[in-house]
């Protein structure tokens, strides 16, 4: 176990932590306070996707390494493939995004992995998981899928503890990391664990 501030790591100093890794599992988030959400670095995630991505290619694994990145619902495919969003969604993810930087810095780090690291690099392989409104709970029956399902309006839910499994699961299910990498996955709880 290290504690360290992760963007104070050099990249060397990262790839020798990570060497011998089959995953890394990156849940860094802006703390909800109003330093943690205004204060630098406003890309804190974005920066530290990259630095982790270009320490796992400086340690040039013997197989790809599986990173897996919890993100958020407001991040927007990098293809377009989500579904147009409403007037109304749209006004409030432009407010939003005008005001929060930790949104934009989801984002920035969604599209590193996207259009940085690509869909199937020698190194990496990635999943970016969109959870919708985080509530605490066990875990419990939830649904995937490859799109937004929800809006801002009528927003959607999902346990912690499901995000947990689910990315825990692609780190250890073959079939799962197949079927979900190079993707953006959207974690909801199913219908029956919203009562």
């Amino acid at each position: 176990m290290v504690e360290a501030d992760l963007l104070s790591l050099s990249v060397a100093d990262l790839a020798q932590r990570i060497r011998g890794c089959d995953a890394v599992v990156s849940c860094l988030g802006h703390v909800a306070s109003l330093r943690g959400i205004f204060g630098p670095p406003r890309d804190l995630v974005a920066q530290a996707t990259r630095r982790l991505c270009r320490a796992i290619e400086e340690a040039k694994p013997p197989d790809p390494v599986r990173f897996v990145l919890m993100s958020s619902v407001t991040v927007n495919h990098p293809e377009g493939l989500d579904p147009p969003r409403g007037i109304l969604d749209k006004m409030i993810v432009c407010a939003l995004d005008a005001v929060l930087p930790p949104m934009r810095d989801n984002q920035g780090a969604a599209d590193v992995l996207h259009d940085d690291i690509g869909a199937g690099g020698p190194y990496i392989q990635w999943v970016a998981v969109r959870p919708d409104t985080l509530l605490p709970g066990d875990v419990t029956e939830y649904e995937l899928h490859e799109t937004r399902v929800d809006s801002f309006v009528k927003p959607g839910s999902t346990n912690m503890a499901n995000v947990a499994h689910f990315m825990c699961e692609l780190v250890t299910d073959s079939d799962a990391w197949v079927r979900w990498r190079g993707r953006l996955p959207i974690v909801v709880n199913a219908p029956a664990a919203n009562g």
